[in-house]
């Protein structure tokens, strides 16, 4: 126990429950927690590349001594404010640790007074408002990528603390966040497959937190909504968490010991506290409600949300929820134009969370060997090369017809793609325009990384045209609907691929073909059927 922000967020919990009465001996293990802090923060991460992570410690460390303030000895009292005093800072520049810093300048001005801490809170203010885009998601940076997770815990912050400020421009800020998470997220409660931190128990922890606290401040079928949203996050926590009542760092239903989609600055420890931390402050919120509400049932209603900033489309149907595009790729869990989520209704994610971050500082490496083919576009292989994959700092545009058609746009390693989606309740066409502007041994027109440890029996092939998965009351379909690429589809590792072989078209042009002539369309679909149909 202890590393980066274990300690802290462990006592932090310990005083929650504490505060509640449920947990007597809660009081004994954050008082140990906070001397075990004490000890340690001094010597930060010696020899390490990380910095110390003030932000997360001071703010738990300063909630934690407000709490149990009454209930510590003038002495241990005296040594915590000593400790708060001379807290130090980081110089951290992502949104969520610029609004940490800021909130624990405010929430330090009400223990001691130190100099900078009013101007601290107002330059971190002012960063966190313009990281906003127009949307509503705070970025990671201004300008920069998304992260859903960071996006989900930077509105969980100002949810929980900016009150000290009394400030009503950042209180809205943050519910028209909040909104955004309901946008994204699936039939089965699956929203964090954007950006880094995908799937992990930090943002469904925070995401929790942020849909009571968005359901205490509503009434009728908006609150319903919130409490719908929060009993989907619960379950999924629910359905993974151990016998020992710990939680696995990702819920991507690996061991904890494979560390499959982990980053070099994660731990099981870590992420635990952290989340025992917030989900009960969703407890404690939760019990202030006025009067009991039943979650919705009822299917998703279809709608359609197009994030043009970031080059992000989301449609929901009845059956299926599909998010596709791209902003930049800041991560090895970021690209251009791909599909990032097809979720299938009452079954899960048929496609999602592409790019398999491994153990690389922020996941900018791939974890898996075959991670760099995790993505739902179209792909091309050089020899000796690898695979040119969508990982691109050129963001993906958004286009609409009049029929409804979404386009999207995206030029990446000697590939520039327009993708073509056009949605119907139970069928999703993909057409799929690739342009070379140099050779390539392999053109992969379709890559769909199928998750087929969700489905049973495993997989049904057709090795000449159609890709098919049968779950439980529902077969999905993935087929080619032209005829003009001679390509089969082959299972790869666990993709599904489309592959065509154009070395031989290129070497049959003696001067550099036209861009009209390097054009070529590939169009496929997924249906979506009952079992049986």
């Amino acid at each position: 126990m202890g590393e980066h922000y274990s300690a802290t967020h462990f006592a932090l919990a310990c005083a929650l429950a504490y505060g509640d009465g449920a947990a007597p001996a809660a009081l004994t293990r954050a008082r140990k927690a906070i001397a075990f802090h004490i000890r340690t923060s001094v010597d930060e991460y010696k020899g390490a590349n990380w910095p110390y992570h003030w932000e997360f410690n001071n703010l738990a460390f300063f909630e934690t001594y407000q709490i149990l303030r009454p209930h510590l000895g003038h002495g241990e009292a005296r040594l915590w404010r000593t400790h708060i005093a001379n807290a130090r800072w980081s110089r951290a520049s992502a949104t969520n640790w610029v609004a940490m810093r800021g909130l624990a300048a405010l929430k330090r001005r009400e223990i001691v007074r130190r100099t900078g801490d009013s101007a601290r809170w107002t330059l971190a203010r002012r960063r966190v408002l313009r990281a906003q885009d127009e949307s509503g998601l705070f970025l990671e940076q201004r300008n920069k990528g998304v992260s859903l997770q960071y996006h989900a815990y930077t509105v969980a912050l100002i949810l929980a603390f900016a009150g000290l400020a009394s400030d009503a421009r950042l209180q809205q800020a943050a519910i028209r966040g909040a909104e955004r998470i309901l946008d994204f997220m699936d039939d089965n409660g699956g929203w964090s497959y954007l950006g880094r931190g995908q799937n992990q128990i930090f943002g469904e922890a925070a995401a929790i937190y942020v849909c009571v606290q968005m359901a205490v401040r509503v009434i009728g079928e908006a609150q319903c909504a919130w409490l719908t949203a929060a009993s989907k996050l619960v379950g999924r926590l629910a359905s993974a968490q151990r016998a020992d009542g710990a939680l696995p760092l990702i819920l991507n239903g690996e061991p904890v010991q494979s560390r499959r989609g982990w980053s070099d600055y994660h731990h099981v420890t870590v992420y635990n506290a952290f989340a025992a931390a917030w989900l009960m402050r969703a407890i404690r919120t939760v019990r202030s409600l006025d009067g009991p509400c039943t979650p919705s049932t009822s299917a998703a209603v279809p709608s359609r949300s197009v994030y043009r900033a970031i080059g992000i489309v989301v449609e929901k149907r009845r059956t299926y929820a599909l998010v596709a595009g791209g902003h930049r790729g800041e991560y090895g869990t970021d690209a251009a134009g791909t599909i990032h989520h097809l979720s299938v209704a009452g079954l899960g994610p048929l496609v999602s969370c592409p790019g398999d971050p491994g153990l690389g500082r922020y996941g900018d490496l791939f974890g898996h060997p075959r991670g760099s083919e995790q993505f739902c576009a179209p792909m091309a292989l050089s020899s000796g090369s690898g695979w040119t994959t969508p990982l691109s700092r050129l963001g993906t545009a958004v286009t609409l017809d009049s029929a409804g058609t979404v386009t999207l746009r995206a030029s990446y390693g000697g590939l520039l793609v327009q993708r073509l989606l056009r949605f119907a309740d139970d069928e999703i066409e993909i057409e799929d325009r690739v342009h070379t502007t140099r050779d390539f041994t392999v053109v992969r027109y379709a890559s769909v990384p199928v998750q087929l440890r969700w489905f049973s029996p495993r997989e049904e092939a057709n090795a000449v045209a159609c890709a098919s998965v049968r779950a439980p009351g529902r077969v999905v379909r993935i087929e080619s609907i032209c005829d003009n690429v001679g390509c089969s589809w082959v299972l790869k590792g666990n993709a599904w691929s489309a592959e065509g072989e154009i070395a031989l078209a290129c070497k049959e042009y003696s001067a550099r073909p036209t861009m009209a002539e390097r054009w070529i369309v590939h169009k496929w679909r997924v249906c979506l059927s009952p079992a049986g149909g």
